[in-house]
């Protein structure tokens, strides 16, 4: 399984920034080439990226590079060079639709086959626009590749209008409907919501509560801005020990019930549902991964 609990967008235009993210305890390394870079220095930008992902060991990190996006020059060249530096995964910007997806996703199967990619390379939708949060249920489901939506609460409330002067807690708060239907729309095609960036890196009393309120709707993890913040992202969206340890109660009590052929399960004088035990097995995946399994 892959863990997305923190997302670090690092800009692509910095090799400072691209090399040390390779020791961060990021789960996921997003490497930039759209926002975080000006129009005049995009080629090279590309160019210097590729080279670096190439030669940086990044570990056992999942590598995504965000491309331009789709109705800009640099989309398609994006494309063909990131290929060729073998990401796990190719970060949409702005979708609006699942047209865009499927775009997206014939090009990189296209650019394997050519490239000789035994390795499907997945995409990542960003989904930051009126259109893209109306469309959102048709983008789940538009390709096999797709492992993950991205909330962008930047580009949304200016896409909608919003009269935002400061990115700040209050108003990220207010964002509960696209929050919502972007985690809904995850899980029914199974697949991983992301939440937004908390833009203030220096305040983590406020990224904890907004991390929390991720965690509460239902996202997987969430995109950070700055190392500062992984160590706190990735603590929000770890469940406890506890939680781990009723987990595992749940499925040695599924096991023990399924060999007896009983039929109702009681655990913590609680029944337990097949939706229980689904959600208790990906946290007994999740320990696993983490190396925790022998500790609860």
């Amino acid at each position: 399984m892959k863990l997305r609990r923190s997302c670090l967008s690092v800009p692509g235009n910095s090799i400072k920034m691209i090399g040390k993210s390779a020791e961060s305890d990021a789960d996921c390394l997003v490497f930039d080439l759209e926002d975080s870079v000006p129009v005049s220095e995009k080629e090279k930008t590309r160019k210097t990226l590729m080279d670096a992902l190439k030669q940086i060991d990044f570990k056992q990190k999942e590598m995504a590079i965000r491309i331009n996006s789709l109705p800009t020059e640099f989309a398609h060249p994006d494309l063909i060079q990131a290929v060729e530096a073998r990401p796990h995964a190719i970060v949409i910007p702005k979708v609006e639709s699942a047209q865009d997806v499927i775009f997206v996703d014939s090009v990189l199967a296209s650019l394997e086959g050519k490239h000789g990619l035994s390795e499907m390379i997945t995409i990542q939708a960003l989904i930051e626009t009126a259109r893209g949060v109306q469309s959102v249920d048709e983008i789940s489901k538009a390709s096999k590749r797709l492992t993950a939506l991205i909330f962008g609460i930047g580009d949304y409330l200016a896409d909608i209008g919003a009269r935002v002067s400061d990115l700040n807690a209050d108003v990220i708060a207010m964002c509960v409907y696209p929050r919502v239907k972007i985690v809904i729309a995850a899980a029914a095609a199974g697949i991983d919501a992301i939440d937004s960036v908390y833009p203030n890196f220096k305040d983590d009393a406020g990224l904890r509560a907004d991390a929390g309120r991720g965690v509460t709707m239902g996202f997987k993890g969430k995109w950070v801005i700055h190392p500062a913040q992984i160590a706190t992202v990735n603590e929000c969206f770890t469940p406890s020990t506890d939680e781990f340890k009723r987990a595992k109660r749940l499925i040695e009590a599924y096991e023990k019930a399924k060999a007896a052929g009983t039929g109702a399960i009681t655990v913590d004088d609680r029944m337990v549902d097949e939706a229980n035990i689904r959600m208790a097995q990906k946290l007994c995946d999740m320990a696993r991964h983490l190396g925790l399994w022998d500790q609860i």
